[in-house]
C-alpha cells in the first residue's frame, strides 16, 4: 500500500510501466513502443516519480532508468548515438539541499544501518559526523583535512550530483522538444505537466504524486542530532563552491527545458 503526497492511501502495487534499471543501448534498440530514458539524479524524488508514472502512464511505454554505476557514460551515449525518438525526463534539485539529503541518506545507508560498514566509509563518518562539519572542513587550515573532506564528498550520492549525470557540454545535445525536466520543488506541477503531454487522454485529469520512501530517520531516537541538515553561512558558501559545476547545470537545464504549467492544471488541481 502507497501513500500519496496529501496522505491518500491506494493499492499502485501492480505494474504498469515497465523499467529497466542502466540497460545497454543494444538493450534500448530492441524495445518497442514509446521509450522513456530517467536521468535519476539521486536524492531528487526518483523513486515517487517511478511510482507516480507508474500508476499514471499505460504498458506501452518503457522507462530505462540510468541512476548511479555507469549511469552518467550510459546517458551520454543514448544522447549522442541513441535512438531519435527517446523522451528524456531529468530529475533536477537545489544542488545544496540534495547534497545535504545525499550526505544523511549515504549515512543511513551506508553506514549507521550496517552491521559492518567498510572502513573508509566508518572513518569519514566518525571525522565528519554531520553535513556541517564536512562542509566546514573543506577550507579547514589543516590541508590534509580538508583534502580529505574533499575526497568524502565526492563519495557515494554526494559526489554523483547534477553535473555528473548532465554536465554542460552534453545539456546542449539533449533534444528540447523530447525533454521533460522535474524540479523536486514543484515536482507536482512537473508531474502533470509529464504526464499530460505524453498521453493526451489524461489532459485535465489530476495525477497523483506518491511517496517512495518512508522516513528513514524514525527509527533513530537522536534523529535530529544524527542527521542534522542546519548549514552556517561558512557551510552554505563552502558548499556553494564544491557545488558550482551542478548550479551551472541546473542553470542550463533551466534555460532549456523549464515549462510553465498549463492552465489546466491550476483549474484542475488548485495549485
Amino acid at each position: 500500500m502507497l501513500t500519496d503526497l496529501n496522505g491518500a492511501s491506494a493499492d499502485y502495487t501492480r505494474t504498469h510501466l515497465k523499467t529497466i534499471f542502466n540497460p545497454p543501448i543494444s538493450e534500448i534498440h530492441k524495445v518497442s513502443g514509446r521509450r522513456l530514458v530517467f536521468v535519476h539524479v539521486g536524492k531528487c524524488a526518483g523513486g515517487s516519480l517511478i511510482l507516480s508514472l507508474n500508476a499514471a502512464l499505460d504498458s506501452s511505454f518503457t522507462m530505462f532508468e540510468m541512476h548511479c554505476h555507469n549511469a552518467n557514460q550510459l546517458i551520454r551515449e543514448l544522447v549522442t548515438n541513441g535512438p531519435d525518438d527517446l523522451i528524456f525526463l531529468i530529475l533536477s534539485r537545489d544542488p545544496i539541499d540534495r547534497f545535504v539529503s545525499a550526505f544523511n541518506w549515504d549515512k543511513h545507508n551506508m553506514y549507521l544501518s550496517q552491521k559492518t560498514p567498510g572502513s573508509v566509509v566508518a572513518k569519514w563518518y566518525e571525522e565528519f559526523p554531520t553535513v556541517e562539519i564536512l562542509a566546514r572542513a573543506l577550507t579547514d587550515t589543516d590541508s590534509v583535512k580538508a583534502e580529505r573532506a574533499l575526497k568524502f564528498s565526492r563519495f557515494g550520492h554526494m559526489g554523483m550530483g547534477q553535473s555528473w549525470y548532465a554536465p554542460l557540454d552534453l545539456i546542449d545535445k539533449i533534444p528540447a522538444d523530447r525533454t521533460f525536466l522535474c524540479e523536486t520543488e514543484t515536482f507536482s506541477t512537473d508531474l502533470h505537466n509529464i504526464v499530460w503531454s505524453l498521453d493526451d487522454k489524461q489532459i485535465g485529469n489530476y495525477v497523483r504524486s506518491f511517496h517512495h520512501k518512508g522516513d528513514f530517520t524514525a527509527g533513530y531516537e537522536n534523529a535530529d542530532h544524527l542527521f542534522d541538515k542546519n548549514l552556517s553561512p561558512e557551510g552554505k558558501r563552502n558548499l556553494r563552491v564544491l557545488l558550482n559545476e551542478d548550479f551551472l547545470a541546473l542553470h542550463q537545464l533551466h534555460v532549456m527545458f523549464r515549462r510553465q504549467p498549463s492552465p489546466e492544471h491550476f483549474f484542475r488541481t488548485g495549485r
